[in-house]
């Protein structure tokens, strides 16, 4: 019998129905807690990324905005304000829970914005009618590029702007390895915040994939494995513990709140009943709070014995499970939060031990 770790499903092809249902369906499933994901994912810069976006679509009052893939509406509504009152600013998507949340914040910040459901390979806007055009964070998943690029030339004025704003894989260090380290293995683990954690993982590490694997025994990649589902585990414990358990939840959401000011509060209580729904169907939400924190620590024992000695899991280099391990003992030990997972970390020096390696290891490649 073949090993379930190596067993790979078959990818949809990029240019088919098939693709666009299952990014369309990722999206709709992350819409209520995309903005706070977004944030976690780009370590909060793409505040800062947008503003430039917008500077260099170069508009300005009376100018005519088109946001493709506008998601929840931030860089859509950035173009509104510094366009002003007058002139067009469209935000388009072809999500209409994203859609929905956009004209909430549009309608909460007193800002006109048309917001539309729309394919970008197929726009239903007329030729020359923008003076710019706007996708952050979008063009990686369009099926077809080229089509999607031709679409948008199509409805530019002339001499008008287009400003695609991506994530790109940098080729220098140190901005190579910790772009690795970051988007390669701890990305996709923050990706189970939103919904359906295999199919996002999956649909992630198509496009940030890179395998630091390749020395593993077949064992190891075995054992690497089983240690992924215990993680599956202890993320639904270590996420009820700042989501639901109302003894950490307004630590949480105030440290939340404080280190990504760009997410609303009402952004994060929309993401608390979210989450609140999720546990009840995972069947966590119907165990006692005391049977909660018991599977998390029974997880956080397995991995601790499984170090024993050694500051790393596979070897003396970290291996790509060490990168996921390290995204939730580090999320416990040095969070600002004594739920009883800290308590446990803090009594085994082995985990502690393997997060300060790992952390070295990152800070070594940056």
């Amino acid at each position: 019998m073949e090993s379930s770790s190596t067993e790979t499903a078959a990818h949809p092809a990029r240019d088919s129905e098939e693709f666009a249902t299952e990014v369309r369906g990722m999206f709709d499933r992350i819409s209520g807690v995309y903005d706070v994901m977004n944030s976690a994912m780009t370590a909060g810069m793409h505040h800062q990324w947008r503003e430039r976006a917008v500077d260099m679509a170069r508009v300005g009052p009376g100018s005519d905005a088109l946001d493709l893939c506008c998601g929840t509406g931030d860089l859509t509504l950035a173009l509104r304000e510094r366009i002003g009152p007058d002139g067009r600013v469209v935000g388009s998507d072809f999500s209409e829970p994203m859609l929905e949340l956009a004209r909430r914040k549009s309608g909460e910040r007193g800002l006109a914005v048309e917001f539309g459901w729309a394919d970008a390979l197929e726009l239903p806007y007329g030729d020359a009618g923008f003076d710019a055009v706007t996708v952050g964070f979008g063009a990686r998943n369009l099926a077809d590029l080229d089509k999607g690029l031709a679409e948008m030339a199509r409805v530019l004025k002339p001499g008008g702007r287009l400003v695609i704003l991506e994530i790109t894989r940098p080729q220098r260090e140190p901005l190579a390895s910790f772009y690795s380290v970051w988007f390669d293995h701890l990305v996709p683990w923050i990706g189970t915040v939103a919904g359906d954690s295999d199919a996002i993982i999956a649909y992630l590490k198509r496009k940030y994939g890179l395998d630091i694997d390749q020395a593993l025994t077949p064992m190891q990649h075995d054992l690497d494995f089983l240690i992924r589902r215990a993680l599956d585990d202890l993320y639904w414990v270590m996420s009820y513990s700042r989501w639901s358990d109302p003894r950490f939840w307004p630590v949480f959401k105030n440290e939340f709140l404080s280190a990504h000011p760009g997410v609303t509060a009402d952004s994060l209580d929309a993401a608390r009943q979210y989450n609140f729904e999720r546990y009840r169907y995972q069947g966590i939400g119907r165990f006692e709070t005391g049977e909660v924190y018991a599977r998390g620590i029974a997880d956080l024992q397995v991995i601790s014995n499984l170090l024993g000695d050694n500051e790393f899991l596979f070897g003396a280099q970290p291996a790509s499970i060490d990168a996921s391990v390290y995204g939730f003992v580090a999320n416990i030990f040095f969070y600002n939060i004594d739920t009883p997972l800290k308590q446990f970390v803090l009594t085994r020096p082995d985990l502690v031990r393997h997060c300060r390696a790992v952390r070295a290891a990152i800070t070594k490649s940056a």
